[in-house]
C-alpha cells in the first residue's frame, strides 16, 4: 500500500493588507460598483474571475480582512493548551493514584484494562488514537489554514500597491459619483449620466483583474487543501490525521480484554 501524503502545511506571514485596508475598500468599493451597474468589457479576463471566484474585488476584499491570521492562530494555541491539559492535568494525576491505591487481584486487572484503554483513548498510549492527538492535528490543519490566508493577503496587498498607482486608479478615484452609494450609481446608469462611461469600464475591468488574478492561485490550493472533495474530505493529507475516533471510544477494546461489569466492588 502506498504511503499516505503529509498534510502540506503553509506557515503564518506577516501581511501588510490591513495596513492598507482604507485606500483598498475605497478604490475596490468603486470597481464593485462600475462592475454591478455598469458591467464589463466582453471577454475581458475579469469575467472569468468573478465567474471562478464568485465574487466581486471588494467582497474579496472585506473577506480577507475579516478573517485576520492572528484570530484563527488564537484559537490554536488554545487547542494546543487543551491537548496538554489531557495529559498533564487528567491522564498523570489519575495514573499516579492509581498506582498509589494497593489494589491488587481481580478486580484490580478487570479495572485496569479499563483504564488503560480509556487512557489511551485520552492522552496515552499510541498518540494517533488519542483525543489529545487528534487536537493537535486539527490545531496543524487550522494553524495551516492561518498561513493559507496570510499569504493570499499578501499576494492581494502587492497587487493593490502596483494598482493604487495606476491610470485606471486615476480614472476611478477621479469620478466623483464612484464616492456615492449603491443607489447613486444605479441611478445615472439607468439615465446615462455618466461621463466617459467607457472608461470606467475599462478602468475597472483592468484594477478587477488584478485584484482578483492576485488571489486566484491561492484560492485553488485553499480548495485543494481545505475544501472537501467528491469524497467528502479535504486533500493534501489532512483526511488521516483529521479522522475522528471510534464512536465507541476505548470501551470495545476493553470489553474484549474481559468483563468488567459482573459484582466487581472496590472499597477505597
Amino acid at each position: 500500500m502506498p504511503a499516505k501524503p503529509d498534510p502540506v502545511v503553509f506557515p503564518v506571514i506577516e501581511d501588510s493588507l490591513g495596513l492598507m485596508a482604507a485606500e483598498a475598500r475605497d478604490l475596490l468599493g468603486r470597481v464593485d460598483l462600475v462592475i454591478e451597474h455598469l458591467g464589463t468589457p466582453p471577454g475581458h479576463q475579469v469575467c472569468h474571475l468573478l465567474r471562478k471566484l464568485r465574487a466581486r474585488p471588494g467582497e474579496v476584499l472585506e473577506m480577507l480582512l475579516a478573517a485576520p491570521p492572528e484570530r484563527l492562530m488564537d484559537a490554536v494555541t488554545r487547542m494546543r493548551s487543551l491537548a496538554a491539559a489531557y495529559q498533564n492535568d487528567l491522564v498523570a494525576p489519575l495514573g499516579r493514584a492509581k498506582g498509589e491505591l494497593g489494589w491488587s487481584g481481580a478486580g484490580h486487572q478487570a479495572f485496569s484494562r479499563h483504564w488503560n484503554a480509556q487512557m489511551r483513548h485520552i492522552a496515552s498510549g499510541d498518540e494517533a488514537e488519542s483525543m489529545a492527538k487528534r487536537l493537535h492535528a486539527t490545531a496543524d490543519f487550522v494553524e495551516s489554514v492561518a498561513g493559507w490566508f496570510s499569504r493570499t493577503r499578501q499576494e492581494l496587498a502587492l497587487a493593490l500597491v502596483k494598482a493604487f498607482g495606476s491610470q485606471e486608479a486615476v480614472a476611478l478615484k477621479s469620478c466623483d459619483l464612484l464616492a456615492g452609494d449603491s443607489s447613486t450609481v444605479r441611478e445615472a446608469a439607468v439615465t446615462g449620466d455618466i461621463d466617459s462611461r467607457g472608461r470606467l469600464v475599462d478602468a475597472a475591468a483592468t484594477i478587477g483583474g488584478i485584484a482578483l488574478g492576485s488571489v486566484a492561485e491561492w484560492h485553488e490550493t485553499g480548495m485543494e487543501h481545505f475544501v472537501a472533495d467528491a469524497d467528502g474530505a479535504p486533500a493534501g493529507g489532512w483526511p488521516a490525521k483529521l479522522t475522528p475516533l471510534a464512536e465507541d471510544g476505548p470501551a470495545s477494546e476493553a470489553a474484549a480484554a474481559g468483563d468488567y461489569g459482573k459484582a466487581i466492588w472496590v472499597r477505597l
